[in-house]
């Protein structure tokens, strides 16, 4: 997609990633783990550290995507095992959905998720989220029967999604 950059972000972008994280905790409240409400309150150190701690990690991989120059999304893989990665922070600005913003994200997480030799990429999406329970089975996760609550409190609940990656897939 023309216009499209997705980055791998660093302790000197925390201050878009902390905005970005924000937005998508106010505008998509029901689809994180998280509120904004605890987010917010993180002093900006907190911010730093989550994205100095990725630079030098192997195993955590930061990305925000730019649409004419513009943040507009971001997510995060993690390798929390030494074949698995997590998908989290998934989010696309509202007036920017629908033009493959978080199918090029994605991508990305599973072509790094092969480079680390990862045979199973999981997810975890709020199952009325139809939109992105249909971008995941499209490049090839199922939902594979584990569900939990979004978090504490909460009515909503969340299915896992996993994606088997066989050697060189992505």
């Amino acid at each position: 997609m023309s216009g499209l950059e997705v980055k791998r972000i660093s302790e000197k972008d925390w201050e878009i990633y902390k905005y970005l994280r924000l937005k998508s905790l106010g505008e998509s409240p029901d689809s994180f783990g998280s509120t904004l409400k605890k987010e917010a309150a993180f002093p900006d150190e907190v911010w730093k550290a989550r994205l100095k701690e990725a630079e030098n990690s192997m195993t955590i991989l930061p990305l925000l995507a730019y649409y004419n120059e513009q943040a507009v999304a971001l997510t995060w893989g993690v390798l929390s095992e030494s074949h698995l990665v997590n998908i989290y922070q998934m989010w696309v600005a509202p007036e920017i959905r629908g033009k493959g913003i978080a199918r090029a994200l994605v991508s990305r997480v599973l072509s790094w998720a092969n480079e680390r030799k990862a045979n199973v990429v999981l997810l975890f999406v709020t199952t009325t989220n139809s939109e992105a329970i249909a971008l995941y089975k499209s490049v090839g996760f199922y939902p594979d029967g584990k569900v939990k609550p979004l978090r504490e409190g909460s009515g909503l609940i969340v299915q896992s999604m996993t994606l088997n990656l066989g050697e060189g897939d992505a």
